[in-house]
């Protein structure tokens, strides 16, 4: 006996498929072969109203449209932030490490073995120049991966006499 045995039944007509209501409701078919067959329910049945023809199951639309509405529950958590946002912070961090392992590289060749006999080498002195100034430009700390916050001035009124 079906919880749909209550009710009038409807058209087979109006029934769409055990396929077509899964991918209505965003699941797989065994998921809906569970909640009939094995759901925690009266008769065993989770899921939304199904109406059986013979050895056919189907559903009606606005069944399912009830069930969505009567099993819809509130988000409890919310991400953290967007998914691509924190790929590329990764990224980004990566780079900032690199730049900064060679700006100690190219600092400390100089301090090693000082400018002057590194004439032959003008490559060195670029590239500490170029590192420094991209890690001037992007900021060593990783407080410059974090969303800023928007600021909030107070509004200032006029001031008597103005």
């Amino acid at each position: 006996m079906t919880r749909a045995s209550k009710d009038a039944k409807p058209r087979l007509e109006d029934l769409i498929s055990e396929t077509e209501a899964a991918q209505y409701l965003g699941v797989t078919r065994q998921t809906l072969r569970h909640w009939r067959t094995n759901g925690r329910g009266a008769n065993h049945e989770d899921g939304p109203r199904y109406w059986k023809f013979l050895d056919r199951i189907g559903y009606t639309i606005s069944d399912l449209e009830e069930w969505i509405a009567a099993n819809m529950q509130e988000r409890r958590h919310t991400m953290p932030g967007d998914c691509r946002r924190q790929r590329g912070s990764v990224a980004f961090r990566l780079l900032q490490g690199l730049m900064a392992v060679l700006l100690v590289f190219a600092a400390s060749t100089l301090l090693w073995w000082g400018y002057d006999h590194l004439e032959g080498w003008p490559w060195v002195g670029c590239l500490t120049v170029s590192v420094t100034l991209m890690l001037a430009a992007i900021g060593i700390g990783t407080d410059s991966l974090e969303t800023p916050e928007p600021r909030h001035e107070a509004k200032r009124g006029k001031e008597p006499g103005q």
